[in-house]
């Protein structure tokens, strides 16, 4: 009977958050009533755990509801208790691996990717989040490893293009981090005026800045590094 409330509950709360997914999807986002209905499916979740602190379906809900929230200690939290129960879960792992990056903890974000890398060579997010948690610990050679894999796999990876040229020009080679900018601008097109607020435009941005800076600094006498 207990088992069979968390699960209505859970349920309630996966409804909750799909709707707030659905909302977040429209443009405009929605965000006031989204939240809203992220936070009740929060609720919901937590009344399912207090029946069953276990239950994989509230612990995984209340996970992906963290996260819209950017609430990633929280969804760390849960991913570390579904992966008590299950260490086998490559799933969970990669998701809290991505969740400690996101909280700064690059060190057990890096091991945790680094196991999931190891069951799943080929896995491109799991290689991309340790390449971004390695950039984080300025172990920069490493992380330029993890992005040409990526690469490898998919060369039209845009946005593993402009992270591996940041990458470059925090290691000095001004002239590799030029390249494969100008590579990531021609797999990401021009928007029309006041219509780059995309992710899109996030990463062309960010490839022109750090194209403009490694020309400066490929110029100049002195060093450009921050480190």
């Amino acid at each position: 009977m207990a088992k069979r409330l968390a699960t209505e509950h859970a349920e309630r709360g996966n409804a909750a958050r799909k709707k707030a997914e659905a909302m977040m999807a429209l443009k405009p986002r929605s965000i006031i009533k989204a939240s809203q209905h992220l936070n009740n499916a929060r609720e919901f979740y937590d009344k399912a755990l207090e029946i069953e602190p276990n239950h994989e379906g509230a612990l995984r809900g209340k996970a992906q509801a963290a996260i819209h929230l950017k609430d990633y200690s929280t969804a760390a939290d849960c991913y570390e208790k579904i992966l008590e129960n299950n260490l086998e879960d490559d799933e969970a792992r990669l998701d809290l691996g991505k969740a400690l990056y996101n909280i700064g903890q690059f060190d057990d974000a890096a091991l945790h990717l680094k196991k999931v890398v190891k069951a799943d060579p080929k896995n491109e997010d799991a290689l991309f989040f340790l390449g971004r948690s390695l950039q984080g610990l300025k172990r920069h050679d490493e992380a330029a490893e993890q992005f040409e894999k990526i690469l490898r796999i998919n060369p039209d990876d845009s946005r593993t293009l402009v992270w591996l040229a940041e990458t470059y020009y925090r290691r000095k080679d001004y002239a590799t981090a030029i390249h494969r900018s100008n590579m990531a601008l021609k797999r990401l097109p021009e928007a029309p005026i006041g219509q780059d607020l995309s992710h899109e435009g996030a990463l062309r941005n960010k490839a022109k800045s750090i194209r403009l800076w490694s020309k400066i600094w490929r110029l100049s006498p002195f060093d450009g590094s921050e480190e």
